[in-house]
């Protein structure tokens, strides 16, 4: 039984020493050192033996090969290269005094390493898990890529999550989450050292910060605060499914932890981009979930053409936010925005305007699909009010700005 003295971290919150023993008898000692690269990423294990582990990486964190560096020795050896396919770890080569060996990894729904075969497709290892983690019994294996494809360090048992580290012996994370991925309704999200909410058997935790589900699918959950939620799936080339719950904001659409989802038209069907900063993440059509509204409403169907669902109260903010100007001179293309008091009630899109600027047509939505009416209109709460009610207000965007 390990008993834990404690840990230290960085000032980013990554751990750098992880110091174990009996805190009765003594202090303990560093089990292992830690290093980080410039794109957080670890490169760097180094034992209490003197011996130190260099990790190189691809841009997404995972291990491509491994060098050894003992105490004393002139340089690194390479000690072993990982094969990936469709996000996995499918097999190992590891060289032991010179001899290379390869192993191939078959794995459960979670992606955690069950069994291990040879080259000659022999049995090597197998392996069984607690639900967080823990193996049943020790195991002998070459593997370090273990519960839920993540690497386990042997000198302290804790998985390395990329944003932090998970102790399967506590089913805890060991320091916060980094992307505070905290549901105000959902008690279970309240601790934030737990693991995928204390689910384990149906979820994963690729990085440390975000939750998958078994099928792979990734989960973005909202803050809680009172935006309109809603989820959206995208079908990705080769048959995967991400499935995204978001909240509309700024008539944009933001997951809690800062990717970007820009919506737009491809052949006049919906495509969406999630992107986070310097690269692109997936890019796929949607298709909506079953029994969840994800249709837009009159003011989504007047500034976004109909791809988000845009709140009235959020009117204000959007038309500052994306640089609209009102105008006495509509044209095609601008939005007709009809208020009561300071509050939005129905948003519209110019579609015709007479050669006396007067505007003859606009696509409008009330409750059903977008159409294009022209006045009189269909009566109260559409495109052209009944008698008394208040004229819209006019809003376009500089040409500069239109996308």
């Amino acid at each position: 039984l390990r008993q834990t003295v404690g840990a230290s971290w960085d000032a980013l919150g990554r751990m750098t020493t992880f110091v174990e023993g009996d805190p009765k008898t003594e202090l303990g000692a560093p089990a292992e050192t830690y290093r980080y690269a410039a794109d957080g990423f670890r490169w760097l294990r180094a034992g209490a033996d003197g011996k130190a582990t260099l990790t190189l990486r691809d841009a997404q964190g995972r291990p491509l090969a491994e060098y050894v560096v003992a105490r004393g020795a002139l340089g690194p050896t390479l000690s072993r290269e990982y094969v990936h396919a469709l996000g996995q770890v499918v097999a190992e080569r590891t060289w032991t005094g010179g001899t290379q060996t390869t192993t191939y990894h078959h794995r459960d729904h979670l992606g955690s390493l069950r069994v291990a075969t040879d080259a000659a497709g022999a049995h090597a290892d197998a392996h069984d898990y607690y639900p967080f983690g823990g193996e049943m019994g020790p195991v002998a294996s070459s593997s370090r890529k273990k519960f839920t494809g993540h690497e386990r360090d042997e000198e302290t048992g804790l998985d390395y999550m990329l944003a932090r580290y998970h102790s399967p012996a506590l089913g805890r994370f060991l320091s916060v989450d980094p992307g505070m991925d905290v549901q105000p309704e959902n008690p279970q999200s309240w601790n934030v050292y737990n693991y995928v909410r204390n689910n384990p058997v149906n979820g994963t935790d690729p990085d440390g910060k975000v939750r998958k589900d078994k099928d792979g699918n990734v989960l973005f959950w909202n803050d809680g605060m009172s935006f309109e939620r809603r989820k959206w799936t995208f079908d990705l080339p080769g048959g995967a499914k991400v499935l995204i719950e978001f909240r509309v904001r700024l008539g944009h659409i933001e997951a809690d932890d800062g990717t970007a989802i820009v919506a737009s038209q491809v052949a006049g069907k919906p495509r969406v981009t999630l992107s986070a900063p310097g690269e692109e993440t997936a890019t796929g059509d949607m298709s909506l979930l079953p029994g969840w509204d994800v249709s837009t409403n009159c003011i989504g169907t007047a500034f976004a053409d109909g791809q988000v669902w845009i709140q009235p109260d959020q009117v204000p903010a959007l038309i500052s936010h994306d640089g609209y100007v009102e105008t006495q001179s509509p044209a095609v293309g601008d939005v007709g925005v009809y208020r009561e008091g300071s509050s939005a009630k129905h948003a519209v899109q110019v579609t015709g305007v007479s050669d006396a600027g007067a505007v003859t047509a606009v696509r409008s939505k009330n409750g059903g699909t977008p159409v294009v009416t022209a006045p009189p209109g269909p009566g109260p709460g559409t495109a052209w009010p009944v008698e008394g009610a208040e004229p819209p207000s006019y809003y376009t965007k500089p040409k500069e700005k239109k996308q």
